[in-house]
């Protein structure tokens, strides 16, 4: 059998990260970019899964205060009952707290992330520790440069350090989320120009994002608010907070949507359907799967729906 790039064992990805290594470095340097940028992240935060958690754990003080800093912006610009977006959800750390000291509670929170693993562990540390905040979430695996809603459907969306990795997405994916934003995008991301000349080179170094503002004016938002946070876990990886507004004048429904498209999709049994192209996304784990790859091409199920 051809030899596949694509599979990576699990034991040597678990060899990496008890070493200390950073995994995406590793990968990058071994590989020699044969394996996609949007997958080497897929693989070194699925690896990682559980370690966020046990960090937040460790630093609790550190991350209330990052919480409270970060809703008090969010509350400034949230409408009651509102639909929230977290663009990014890795475990749902930092998602519970901030929703947690919000003023208004959102009406109903969509969630996603790249990575099956952390969005599963993520719902069950959610429903251990804010069980009111489960009844509102609509959690899904998705990438960030094909969202699953349509034009203009969220009132506000917002990340933290979830754009940070996506150095060579990065424009197509501000323009996924301009798409489906309302008005808001508040961003927890990195900036160079709050860096020192270390942290700059750290971030040359692991190929993150640098400033958000040409790309913000180019794509058509308009950055109202920039400012270096007070609160963070790295020294060397200042937060900026963004706050973008945009000028729409017509609104969507939130129901999940074929990919980067506006055609609705259907739930039906363990899957959702979208009758206008034959794809349907599976659900594992109550986790509606989003990612373009896992659109299954089936119209003998569109055409049985129609008998």
């Amino acid at each position: 059998m051809k030899n596949r790039t694509d599979y990576i064992s699990l034991k040597y990805l678990e060899e990496i990260f008890k070493s200390k290594k950073n995994i995406y470095q590793t990968l990058k340097k071994k590989y020699k970019n044969k394996i996609p940028e949007e997958k080497l992240i897929e693989i070194s935060y699925d690896i990682q899964t559980g370690y966020y958690i046990s960090f937040v754990k460790s630093n609790k003080k550190i991350f209330e205060n990052i919480w409270k800093e970060y809703s008090k912006v969010i509350n400034r610009y949230l409408k009651p009952r509102s639909i929230i977006l977290d663009a990014g959800v890795g475990e749902f750390t930092n998602h519970c707290g901030i929703i947690n000291s919000l003023d208004s509670p959102p009406k109903k929170v969509f969630a996603f992330d790249l990575s099956l693993s952390r969005i599963i562990h993520g719902i069950d540390y959610l429903k251990k520790n804010y069980p009111q905040q489960y009844k509102k979430i609509s959690p899904f695996c998705s990438d960030m440069v094909l969202l699953p809603l349509p034009d203009s459907s969220i009132d506000l969306i917002y990340s933290v350090h979830a754009l940070e990795p996506n150095k060579s997405n990065i424009k197509k994916i501000l323009k996924e989320l301009f798409r489906v934003a309302k008005k808001t995008l508040i961003f927890f991301e990195p900036s160079s120009i709050y860096n020192s000349e270390e942290g700059k080179k750290r971030m040359q170094k692991l190929d993150f994002i640098t400033d958000l503002d040409p790309l913000i004016e180019d794509l058509g938002g308009k950055l109202v608010e920039k400012w270096k946070t007070e609160n963070t876990t790295n020294k060397l990886n200042p937060t900026a907070c963004y706050v973008v507004q945009l000028e729409k004048k017509n609104v969507e429904k939130p129901n999940f949507t074929t990919p980067g498209t506006n055609f609705k999709l259907r739930k039906r049994d363990n899957f959702y359907q979208c009758k206008e192209f034959g794809l349907h996304y599976p659900i594992l784990k109550n986790i509606p799967l989003f990612r373009e790859q896992f659109g299954v091409l089936a119209s003998v199920l569109v055409k049985d729906k129609q008998k």
